[in-house]
């Protein structure tokens, strides 16, 4: 993968979700079976990837809510 061509969530999802109807209904030999699947878990690990980054925004984030929550609440009671 080239560190410079970055791949978005979906386009990765989608290839992977290609390379999985292609294995399970198509009738292919063996050669481009492993191709189709090692793409396939290439896409994959970018989902993976990808889906790591914005659960560790998504705590981050709720985190600064919680402290703000903290501050209105502290406010409220004044």
């Amino acid at each position: 993968m080239n560190a410079k061509k970055e791949v978005k969530f979906k386009a990765a999802l989608s290839r992977l979700e290609k390379a999985v109807r292609s294995l399970e209904e198509d009738e292919i030999d063996l050669e481009k079976s492993v191709d189709i699947f090692v793409d396939g878990m290439k896409n994959a690990a970018i989902c993976h990837e990808k889906l790591n980054e914005a659960q560790k925004k998504i705590q981050i984030v709720m985190k600064d809510f919680g402290k703000s929550k903290e501050t209105l609440k502290d406010f409220d009671d004044t």
